[in-house]
């Protein structure tokens, strides 16, 4: 989080309900859209009073905005700082605690729980978690140093990390904060509190735009319009059996069959620049083929999002930027 032209600060935000999802996923998309520097995305700290509901809000520690100022001996902005932020997530901000070992740990954790106390803010213990196993702290350290550049054994990279940023179990928690049993209460409770419901197995992609009036291209005078149509029937069958008057098979339909259009255009392109004349005898092998694949997609929903890619891959090369060759996927 970062505000313009100021300091960067961490935060971990958590989906209380599915309102809080798509407010996470809305901070998430614009700081790739518009937050970005150098390559990192960054949330705006303005953009979290339009993205605040549903929204669990964790200080960050050490790093938080409020931690940072804790750290400089800045405590009327940590203060206010936290009003501020008590005021945007009405009792759905925690105040980190964390014991991992690094420097300042100790004191940054007894000036916050004086401010978490001073203004009735709920704290949480928390373990700022890299890795899964203390064991792999090394291979942790090691993958640092190929995202900075920089060598193990160099004296003037930071050490950011601690070998006890581990999952911890429930029972070393307790034992860490046996003092401040409240900040281990509350991790049951924002745990408790946090409830989202993700439909999974539901493709949201955008809608490509089908014209119009496809069905009137001269590519009809050679193709069978109802030839394609029965295709894609056929293979729409087993996942639209009992909706086939619903406005959303209509549209599943006719973009299935305007899919199947362009993508017969396509093969005829490509195999003329490969065989020239000979292209027509060609023709009916790979157009088995690609009856196939076509059914698979159709028959798998994807027809729109095979459309999608198509565009981007024609933008870009209209624009004379260069693609593929792909990875085997549809995508290439």
């Amino acid at each position: 989080v970062t505000e313009e032209g100021g300091p960067v600060s961490t935060l971990c935000l958590l989906a209380q309900n599915d309102r809080g999802y798509r407010s996470l996923t809305e901070l998430i998309s614009r700081a790739y859209l518009e937050g970005q520097y150098l390559g990192e995305p960054y949330i705006r700290q303005e953009w979290l009073a339009e993205c605040s509901e549903g929204v669990i809000v964790l200080s960050g520690g050490k790093q938080g905005e409020i931690g940072q100022a804790l750290m400089n001996g800045k405590h009327a902005l940590a203060r206010e700082r936290l009003q501020a932020m008590m005021a945007l997530f009405p009792d759905r901000f925690y105040l980190e605690l964390q014991r991992t070992g690094r420097e300042n740990d100790e004191e940054y954790l007894h000036a916050a729980v004086e401010l978490a106390q001073e203004l009735d803010c709920p704290v949480v213990a928390t373990n700022d978690v890299r890795f899964l196993n203390a064991e792999e702290f090394e291979a942790h350290e090691v993958r640092v140093c190929i995202h900075d550049g920089r060598a193990l054994d160099d004296p003037r990279r930071v050490r950011a990390y601690s070998d006890q940023q581990y999952l911890r179990s429930p029972e070393e928690m307790a034992e860490l904060f046996s003092d401040i049993p409240e900040a281990l209460e509350n991790t049951v409770e924002i745990a408790r509190r946090c409830n989202v419901e993700i439909n999974l197995g539901t493709y949201f992609l955008p809608e490509y735009p089908i014209p119009e009036d496809f069905e009137q291209d001269a590519f009809f005078q050679r193709e069978s319009y109802e030839h394609l149509k029965q295709q894609t029937v056929e293979s729409l069958q087993a996942k639209w059996s009992g909706r086939e008057d619903t406005p959303e098979y209509a549209k599943e339909l006719r973009t299935g069959i305007f899919f199947r259009k362009i993508s017969i255009e396509g093969l005829e392109e490509r195999l003329q620049f490969l065989y020239g004349d000979r292209a027509a005898e060609q023709m009916p092998r790979y157009r088995q083929r690609l009856d196939f694949e076509l059914n698979i997609i159709i028959e798998m929903g994807f027809p729109g999002y095979f459309l999608i890619v198509m565009d981007f891959i024609q933008w870009a090369k209209d624009h004379e930027i260069p693609v593929g060759p792909g990875r085997g996927s549809g995508a290439g």
